[in-house]
């Protein structure tokens, strides 16, 4: 029974990591590049935004023009209530540093910029430049 466990494991660790393997190399999981004329949607703005899904989800539903009126109101609701509140996230964040700063002395507060500074610095679009030091 013991001998039977640890094939069935080994099988399915060697299976999962041929798997994983064989993904990787063709590229199924990578989007496609996006088009150059194409924008971001952070780019555009909450109107365009609503009428992009609206469209795109009205295309893949086949919704009538009553659905498309009401899902664009509704995603155009939805995407003013979460521009207030990244707003409002961004304001509280600053805020928190603004009060944090105040306790700081000044020596404290250089050695934070130069903290965050070097942590900016090290942070690339894929994680530190450097490489970790090995654990022993």
């Amino acid at each position: 029974m013991k001998n039977l466990i640890r094939t069935f494991t080994v099988g399915a660790f060697l299976f999962s990591s041929a798997f994983i393997t064989l993904n990787a190399q063709t590229g199924l999981n990578k989007r496609p590049p996006m088009d150059k004329n194409q924008k971001m949607n952070k780019d555009l703005t909450p109107e365009q935004r609503a009428q992009k899904f609206t469209d795109k989800t009205s295309t893949e539903l086949q919704l009538n023009e009553n659905q498309k009126k009401e899902l664009y109101t509704l995603r155009l609701n939805d995407i003013k209530k979460r521009d207030e509140l990244k707003k409002a996230e961004m304001d509280l964040i600053k805020n928190s540093e603004a009060n944090f700063r105040k306790i700081l002395t000044p020596e404290q507060i250089i050695k934070l910029d130069a903290l965050k500074a070097n942590r900016q610095e090290n942070q690339g679009p894929k994680g530190p430049k450097k490489p970790m030091p090995a654990k022993n």
